[in-house]
């Protein structure tokens, strides 16, 4: 099949899916071209402009799915390398079919170009189904470039006032995933198709890399593969490109916890096999003339205003000091100044942040962010679980006085203190005028109840006021969240146990981490932090959230590191 033009073809849409599926059908066996897919397996599928919509990519997909899961005596009939989707009127409704795709295609695909479509993330089926497909990216190891531009992913062009979340999903997905091993393949030298390519796009003859790559292709020989394997996931791809995606600075603001963790081209092209002379190196090499980003590719983006850009803007800088400031044969002179500056971008970087974020819960509320309500929750939960206390009933030891049967009782687990005389205790039946007068003795450990006869020397008197079975506890002493967690969690479970209870209840797996569900789970245990509350409540209410967020650490997803 190799490349396949199907972009002359003149067809288009549904019947032009169904095409391609039949020929993708066709070369598992016992089909007609089931001996030259065997021979040639490769196959790099560009669709471009075909207006395939939900259902003609839904035939497409079908059959990759079917095709490259097929593995018979003599191999695979299938091995997808390259997938161009663009300009197909593809919606988020696709991404499930796509994500299916993805996953039998990890081993193989280099490129998948989605762009020009209209891929948006409102609805929670949106969500679900874009969560999905970018967690679908899990196991490829060998993808260059994943393409988004000229999708509304920032905000729908059609109703710009909504705002979607498909950036917040980018970011918990990107945060889940393991931190990349980079060790092996050739270390002596990065791979740049700036410094490494023409600008046609040709290989350099001038002691760059020659025509056939041959120091760092990839051979048929699936050992091989192990050496590239050791990078996977949203992290391990060198260029995401998001530009023209209709970002926001609610975008932005997302994307700048993404930026610092994600290894520049120069460091991740080395663990993938590098692209053949022709438009994928052009696409490549057009990434790296923009500057002002280096493998998250945001530029343009008309939609940022001042605050998205500045923030991004930040994010980039912080990243490049981080990489460039860190050098072993420097001064040091030149490491303190170089940690200034990094210190410095950071704390204008985590300002710049702030003020989204307080606008963000200004605007939109704590419900606009999955995180920040599913904190809350768990923190109102909390409150319940940690300062709700059962009053545990007081043991009695058993005192040396003799009773009125002149033996000494074997109880030690009284219920009342015990008296050396009958206490008298009033009981007035209205069927008899007289006064029953009763006392309580304890006999063989038990309590019983004995009449006392009525005589003036005997005045009635009201039952007294029992004295305190023990002395009065000293006020405890101040102690910290954890300390203090283990003396007022009910039923004498530990936090940890509390903590997998909350994380069920409020559904926080996946969106929380463990670390951050104890910080809220510890906050909420601490009675201190109720008066820290209290001092922020002349406040707006997006302040007064925004200082809990940050206290407990949950104003943004953890990034694996």
């Amino acid at each position: 099949m190799g490349r396949p033009n199907y972009v002359n073809r003149k067809i288009e849409g549904y019947k032009l899916g169904q095409a391609v599926a039949k020929d993708l059908i066709k070369r598992i066996p016992p089909n007609l071209h089931a001996k030259a897919a065997l021979r040639d397996p490769v196959v790099e599928l560009d669709v471009t402009g075909k207006y395939l919509g939900q259902d003609g990519f839904r035939e497409l997909a079908g059959a990759l799915v079917k095709s490259i899961d097929y593995y018979g005596e003599q191999g695979r009939v299938v091995r997808l390398e390259e997938l161009c989707l663009k300009d197909n009127k593809l919606d988020a409704k696709c991404l499930v079919d796509l994500g299916h795709v993805l996953r039998l295609a990890a081993d193989d695909l280099r490129d998948l170009d989605l762009s020009n479509n209209s891929i948006s993330i409102i609805t929670d089926a949106d969500t679900a189904a874009f969560e999905y497909f970018l967690q679908s990216f899990a196991d490829c190891y060998l993808l260059r470039r994943v393409d988004f531009s000229g999708n509304p992913l920032g905000m729908p062009r059609d109703a710009p006032d909504k705002r979607t979340r498909a950036f917040e999903i980018m970011t918990k997905v990107y945060g889940s995933e393991q931190p990349l091993f980079v060790a092996g393949i050739d270390e002596e030298r990065p791979i740049s198709y700036l410094s490494d390519l023409n600008q046609n796009g040709t290989a350099r003859d001038d002691g760059g890399l020659d025509g056939k790559f041959e120091d760092l292709q990839i051979a048929a020989n699936p050992e091989t593969r192990g050496v590239y394997a050791t990078t996977r996931g949203l992290r391990s791809i060198p260029y995401l490109v998001l530009a023209d995606t209709s970002m926001s600075e609610y975008s932005a603001l997302h994307l700048s916890y993404i930026i610092p963790h994600h290894l520049p081209p120069a460091q991740l092209l080395k663990r993938v096999p590098p692209a053949k002379a022709g438009p994928a190196s052009q696409h490549l090499y057009a990434h790296d003339l923009d500057q002002r980003c280096k493998g998250l590719v945001y530029f343009p983006n008309n939609t940022l205003g001042s605050g998205g850009a500045k923030v991004l803007e930040l994010a980039e800088l912080s990243r490049r000091k981080l990489l460039e400031e860190w050098d072993p044969e420097s001064s040091d002179t030149r490491i303190e100044e170089g940690i200034h500056r990094i210190t410095t971008s950071v704390s204008e970087l985590d300002r710049a942040r702030s003020r989204i974020q307080g606008n963000a819960l200004r605007d939109f509320g704590a419900k606009s962010n999955d995180l920040w309500i599913t904190a809350l929750r768990m923190l109102c939960l909390g409150r319940i679980i940690c300062h709700t206390r059962v009053q545990q009933p007081s043991r009695v030891e058993p005192d040396e006085d003799k009773f009125s049967n002149g033996n000494r009782s074997a109880s030690t687990e009284p219920t009342l203190q015990r008296s050396h005389k009958p206490v008298p205790l009033i009981l007035r039946s209205p069927n008899q005028p007289q006064t029953l007068r009763l006392g309580q003795v304890y006999r063989k450990g038990k309590l019983v109840l004995t009449p006392i006869a009525a005589s003036p020397e005997t005045p009635i008197t009201p039952v007294p006021t029992l004295p305190p079975t023990t002395p009065e506890s000293p006020k405890p002493s101040p102690r910290a969240p954890q300390e203090q967690s283990q003396l007022q969690l009910l039923n004498r479970f530990t936090e940890e146990i509390w903590q997998q209870i909350a994380s069920y209840v409020t559904e926080a797996h996946g969106i929380m981490s463990k670390g951050q569900q104890l910080a809220v789970l510890r906050w909420a245990m601490d009675r201190r932090t109720l008066s820290q509350e209290k001092e922020s409540l002349g406040k707006l209410k997006s302040a007064q959230i925004w200082k809990v967020l940050d206290a407990t650490g949950c104003l943004a997803y953890e990034m694996k590191s």
